[in-house]
């Protein structure tokens, strides 16, 4: 229980804080990335519908980043401000390496809704 390898300065090194009211989240790096990149793939393989692909990702990206809602307002962010990076939105830094994933989850969703 106490052991000094693991305390709350430790963990703090280690994630990034969200915001004040949330506990931190922790860095997602370039194996998330990787790790939805085959989530896709994988669905891709299986002749999955542009749907089921959709479904998968938007499931795969709302674990990673802490939720429906935190997902949904990433996406909006990129939509109306079409940011390329969390510079000036400090809140969404730990996510970083997961932006080429949003974007594919944009363009995806679009050409479904021009498709229709």
């Amino acid at each position: 229980m106490n052991d000094p390898s693991f305390s709350s300065e430790n963990v703090q090194s280690e994630t990034c804080c969200s915001s004040s009211t949330t506990p931190p989240m922790p860095m997602l790096t370039t194996d998330d990335y990787l790790d939805g990149l085959h989530c896709v793939h994988e669905a891709q393989k299986v002749n999955a519908t542009p749907e089921e692909i959709i479904y998968k990702l938007r499931l795969y990206l709302e674990d990673k980043v802490g939720g429906k809602n935190v997902l949904n307002t990433i996406l909006a962010l990129i939509r109306t401000k079409q940011i390329v990076d969390f510079n000036n939105h400090k809140e969404f830094e730990y996510c970083t390496s997961l932006l080429p994933l949003f974007m594919v989850l944009i363009c995806l969703e679009n050409s479904l809704v021009q498709q229709r």
